[in-house]
């Protein structure tokens, strides 16, 4: 029995001292995985400063329209059957200042440069504000003449050079006393018949080309007119519907082109933007010159507005990383070797998620900022 006794004795202190060492060495190592697992969560979530140009766009749909656009009266020895005989322009077009827009019934249709169309007929004798306006038009297609408002012999061959250089003949009309223009010139011989400017036939347009944004050569058997609509050298993107928000901040967009999906060399870039409304919302209307092969009326395009474009590599960090500081102030948390330091910085623009840093005094590229 005494036997027995000093058998278990001698278990039970063998029992308890593994325990003991067993319970020493469980807790060394798992206080060491507990304390690693404590530094992993007390490290914070940290993102770069970054240093990058930073630029905010949107893309909306548009549609091209030809915006305003005029139809031409064209010339005609009938006024119910005019037949195109010679030149005639196809939608797309361009036709320049000095220009045969199109021939009908053997008599063209010139553009001349200009700001008032004419109104009447003028020939010799004529003389008034409207004749110095086609003399400046002649003279700024290279006919050399006196802008004096008097038609006289030196205005007559200026017209009928006009025409002849066309391979055309010019009309005649009945003209008066030429005046002092007219002595020793041709065509300004008093009461002869003279070269005449009609308003049919010279389409005042001003000083950019015109765009045919619509043709037809007509069916004289079916009664059905030549048809030639012409608009300025630019074209317009009209876009969806916007909220008005949204109309606001396009109209004041630094930079918007125009672009065909997909095509990004096919950009063109805006020349002029305006806001309107409309019953479906707010609309961007974008106008853009027209070039050949570009975007043409009734095709679906992309508008692409910059709404901001850093002035060049700056400073950004994550939207995150900017906390409240002081008096409506704010700061970034920039870890360093352990220590969180708060800097405070004046911020500018959101773009995409980052904050562009407009000033502080210690932060640079590359420091770590607390975003967690």
């Amino acid at each position: 029995m005494r036997h027995r006794l000093i058998i278990l004795v001698v278990i039970l202190v063998v029992a308890a001292g593994l325990a003991v060492a067993a319970a020493a060495a469980g807790y060394r190592y798992g206080t060491r995985e507990r304390d690693t697992d404590a530094q992993v969560l007390a490290q914070p979530v940290l993102a770069p400063v970054e240093r990058r140009t930073v630029v905010s766009s949107v893309t909306v749909a548009a549609v091209v329209e030809s915006g305003t656009a005029a139809t031409v009266a064209l010339p005609g020895a009938s006024l119910d059957r005019r037949v195109v005989t010679g030149a005639f322009p196809a939608a797309g077009d361009l036709v320049h200042p000095g220009g045969v827009l199109a021939e009908i019934d053997d008599r063209p249709v010139i553009v001349i440069p200009g700001t008032t169309p004419l109104y009447r007929e003028l020939t010799t004798g004529d003389r008034g504000p409207d004749v110095a306006r086609l003399q400046a038009s002649l003279a700024a297609l290279g006919y050399a003449l006196e802008v004096d408002g008097r038609f006289g012999g030196r205005t007559a061959e200026a017209v009928r050079r006009l025409y002849a250089d066309r391979g055309h003949e010019a009309p005649t009309g009945s003209g008066g006393d030429g005046g002092a223009e007219g002595e020793g010139d041709p065509g300004g011989r008093s009461g002869a018949t003279a070269p005449a400017a009609r308003p049919d036939e010279l389409l005042v347009t001003g000083d950019d080309p015109l765009l045919v944004v619509e043709s037809s050569r007509g069916d004289p058997g079916a009664g059905l007119e030549p048809l030639v609509r012409v608009a300025g050298p630019e074209l317009v993107a009209r876009s969806s519907p916007l909220d008005p928000a949204a109309g606001d901040a396009l109209a004041t967009a630094a930079a918007v082109v125009v672009t065909r999906p997909g095509e990004p060399d096919s950009a063109v870039r805006v020349t002029g933007l305006e806001r309107v409304s409309a019953d479906d919302g707010v609309h961007l209307l974008a106008r853009f010159p027209f070039e050949p092969g570009g975007p043409w009326i009734g095709e679906s395009v992309a508008l692409e507005a910059e709404l901001y474009r850093s002035p060049g590599p700056v400073l950004v960090v994550p939207a995150v990383a900017v906390v409240p500081a002081g008096d409506s102030g704010t700061a970034v948390r920039v870890w360093r070797q352990g220590v969180i330091t708060v800097v405070p910085v004046q911020v500018g623009p959101t773009v995409d998620g980052v904050v562009v840093i407009e000033e502080a005094d210690d932060l640079a590229e590359g420091d770590q900022v607390v975003v967690g």
